[in-house]
């Protein structure tokens, strides 16, 4: 059966590139609560160990967690739908396109994230 591509519309494609933004956002503030220097190397490290073994244990665990549950709380997404959407940011290496406008716009106004 050939899959039949389907075309997004420029909301879908607006609401997913701010749901990414979001994603990245949360891992890079709390990314502090891991042993990490780089924020490349921790969402490598993520991706990797889903890719292994479909699952992420210890600190970055946690962070994954609690960026699941502030995505299913902001955007009201249901569990599997925000497993989904992590696990594309992850495997797309998607945290390269938007790590460095979460960076400037982080350290621009850091009184925004006390």
């Amino acid at each position: 059966m050939l899959m039949e591509k389907v075309e997004k519309s420029i909301s879908e494609i607006k609401y997913e590139n701010l749901i990414n933004y979001r994603i990245c956002e949360i891992m890079y503030i709390h990314m502090k609560r891991t042993k990490y220097d780089t924020f490349s190397n921790m969402c490598s490290n993520i991706r990797d160990a889903v890719k292994a073994t479909g699952n992420v244990g210890g600190e970055l665990g946690n962070l994954v967690k609690l960026t699941l549950k502030e995505l299913k709380i902001l955007y009201a997404l249901e569990h599997d739908e925000a497993v989904t959407i992590l696990i594309n940011f992850l495997e797309n290496n998607l945290w390269e396109r938007y790590q460095g406008p979460v960076m400037v716009f982080i350290n621009k106004t850091p009184n925004s994230f006390q």
